[in-house]
């Protein structure tokens, strides 16, 4: 199946500041597609020295994978200090 991805990057006011679009030739499913809008996004802004980023989704599975995420990255964390 193939697909499509796109991002819209904006400032705490709204204004657009980057924005990038793209095809897939490949993609097994939506969270995929999702998944690879995020990357390219988070990709650009630290090409653009962004470091302060909130990242938003309309995707709820995307946002649920990151917080699990997220998560997975403090627990191991905390294990590797009391460690």
């Amino acid at each position: 199946m193939t697909g499509a991805w796109g991002y819209i990057v904006r400032t705490s006011d709204g204004a657009v500041v980057l924005a990038g679009a793209g095809r897939l030739s490949s993609v097994r499913d939506a969270l995929c597609a999702e998944m690879s809008a995020c990357l390219h996004a988070l990709s650009a802004c630290s090409k653009q020295g962004m470091a302060k980023i909130r990242l938003e989704s309309d995707c709820l599975n995307l946002v649920i994978s990151m917080i699990c995420l997220r998560l997975v990255f403090c627990f191991r964390m905390l294990e590797c200090l009391f460690q």
